[in-house]
């Protein structure tokens, strides 16, 4: 098992030291630094699809609350009287 003393002492490369890695190695295209962009893209289109079409769907079934708004308590509250 690794001592968590080497764990902590031993310093690891940041995220732009991996990318100019990969981008020396493989490059900038789909096969390099862009590897899982067309997937990535493809999981958030679908999900955002889902989330939105659902929301606009069932925003109007949803009744509104009864309860003042934060907005609307301080828009109505009445200014306090100066003292003095």
């Amino acid at each position: 098992m690794m001592s968590l003393v080497w764990l902590f002492s031993h310093q690891q490369p940041s995220t732009f030291a991996y990318a100019r890695q990969i981008i020396k190695k493989e490059g900038l295209g789909f096969q390099g630094l862009n590897k899982g962009f067309t997937a990535t893209l493809g999981r958030h289109g679908i999900f955002n699809m889902v989330y939105f079409g659902f929301y606009h769907n069932v925003k109007n079934i949803i009744p509104a609350s009864k309860k003042l708004r934060l907005m609307e308590i301080n828009s109505k509250a009445e200014p306090e009287p100066k003292s003095g």
